[in-house]
């Protein structure tokens, strides 16, 4: 994967919450690195508080949509206490592709699992409480690292 796929050219800047967060090519003077994370706590109310379990989709460029079923079904198999799966944004990103995931998660998903809100900022509940982030390897994985969280890498494409 090249870094244009994850890095736009064109930003004015890069915020991050953790001083590893950008590979070298990135221009220092662009990178902007958020220190006070107790102050994020200051603007950011919790959705997630006492729910431990998060289920984490790839982007969608990693599969065909006929394998998006196949792939829910992984997470929800790896998440016997209940939880919530939270949507890569690639899958939100127009309505017609988040209702047909949502269509999908609902038809197959017990109840003590639910989707997540799309507006849950993820590196920042685990600010508030430990959480174990299940999904394939992503950047999560070093937050849930630095904030004492857990992360299980699992297969889903």
């Amino acid at each position: 994967e090249d870094l244009e796929d994850i890095y736009r050219e064109d930003a004015h800047a890069y915020i991050g919450i953790l001083p590893d967060a950008f590979p070298p090519p990135i221009p220092r003077s662009k990178r902007y690195i958020l220190e006070n994370h107790l102050g994020l706590k200051k603007y950011y109310k919790p959705f997630l508080l006492g729910v431990k379990t998060i289920g984490l989709t790839c982007a969608i460029r990693r599969l065909k949509s006929d394998q998006w079923e196949q792939m829910l079904g992984i997470l929800i198999e790896s998440m016997p206490e209940g939880g919530v799966v939270k949507l890569h944004p690639s899958f939100t990103t127009d309505t017609y592709t988040r209702r047909k995931i949502e269509s999908i998660f609902k038809n197959m998903a017990p109840e003590p699992i639910q989707l997540c809100r799309d507006d849950v900022i993820l590196e920042i509940e685990m600010l508030y409480e430990p959480k174990i982030l299940i999904g394939s390897l992503t950047s999560l994985s070093r937050y849930a690292d630095a904030f004492g969280s857990k992360f299980i890498d699992v297969e889903l494409y």
